[in-house]
């Protein structure tokens, strides 16, 4: 099993500069299958961690369901 990947993103406000911040994290170590990430953000507003986790979603073509609850 791999080693969890952890980015910590330093940006309060700014979504331009925490989006390149997680870009440039991501490319220096790429993420294979199956790696978890964990992601750690100074963001004062939901909307910026909000933008970040959909932007995640997005690039990693994540399951909608998944965090869902099986009922």
């Amino acid at each position: 099993m791999s080693k969890p990947k952890i980015i910590a993103i330093n940006h309060k406000r700014n979504t331009q500069a925490a989006l390149a911040s997680l870009n440039n994290d991501l490319d220096s170590e790429p993420l294979s299958k199956g790696d978890k990430l964990f992601l750690f953000t100074t963001a004062k507003t939901g909307k910026l961690r909000k933008f970040l986790d959909d932007k995640l979603d997005e690039m990693f073509q994540v399951d909608p369901n998944l965090d869902k609850k099986k009922e």
